[in-house]
């Protein structure tokens, strides 16, 4: 059986989701529909990595709930994901990996500390992709919405 953390990407569709257990970033407000295209999907193990940097700069955010994020929490995200993104690209070791990359199992931490050269590269590319996302998004709706498990 394949580690979930072998593949720390976001899954851009929905037909290749096996499950429910996934995080959907969904471009503008939640109208009562899951699984959208153009969504951003996420396995839960995976957006623990960026996790909590939403749980600060978004006030009320819940794992399990529907979170609405205005654009100016939205801009927030941008630059600490940006800042976060730069301090481990700058990490030689596991053990400078910045605190704001979180490990919601503790076999995501194994992997990541084991792995460390591959898992900084994935969550880095990870990073930057939900960075141009949001930045797209953001030029054409008013706020986008966290979907939780």
């Amino acid at each position: 059986m394949q580690n979930k953390m072998e593949n720390i990407a976001a899954i851009k569709d929905p037909n290749l989701l096996d499950g429910t257990a996934y995080m959907e970033l969904i471009a503008g407000k939640y109208r009562g529909k899951h699984w959208i295209p153009g969504s951003l999907f996420y396995d839960e193990e995976i957006f623990g990595l960026i996790e909590p940097i939403f749980e600060r700069k978004v006030d009320s955010y819940d794992h399990y709930e529907i979170n609405h994020i205005s654009t100016e929490q939205a801009k927030q995200l941008i630059k600490k994901l940006q800042s976060v993104s730069t301090e481990l690209s700058s990490a030689k070791e596991f053990a400078n990996t910045p605190q704001q990359i979180g490990f919601k199992f503790a076999c995501s931490r194994d992997y990541f500390e084991t792995n460390f050269v591959t898992a900084k590269n994935k969550t880095i590319n990870m990073i930057n992709e939900l960075i141009e996302w949001l930045k797209k998004v953001l030029s054409n709706y008013d706020c986008i919405t966290v979907a939780g498990i």
